[in-house]
C-alpha cells in the first residue's frame, strides 16, 4: 500500500493577500501574532491557503475584529 503524501502551495504574504482577496496587512498581522501557521525563512514569510481558511473558519475574523 503507497502513503499519500498531503501537499499544500506555500505562498508569500502578497501572493495569498491576491489569492484571497484578504488585505496584506491582515495577513502579516495575523502571523506576527501566531494566528495563522507560518514559515518564516529569512525575512520572508510564507503561508497555505489552507491555513488562511482554517483561522477564518474557526471564526479568527468576525465583522472586521479577532
Amino acid at each position: 500500500m503507497e502513503a499519500i503524501q498531503e501537499t499544500h502551495k506555500l505562498y508569500t504574504i502578497r501572493g495569498a493577500a491576491q489569492a484571497t482577496g484578504n488585505p496584506e496587512f491582515a495577513l502579516r498581522n495575523w502571523c506576527k501574532n501566531g494566528e495563522i501557521k507560518h514559515v518564516k525563512a529569512g525575512s520572508r514569510v510564507y503561508v497555505t491557503i489552507e491555513a488562511i481558511n482554517e483561522f477564518i473558519q474557526a471564526g479568527g475574523v468576525k465583522n472586521g475584529k479577532r
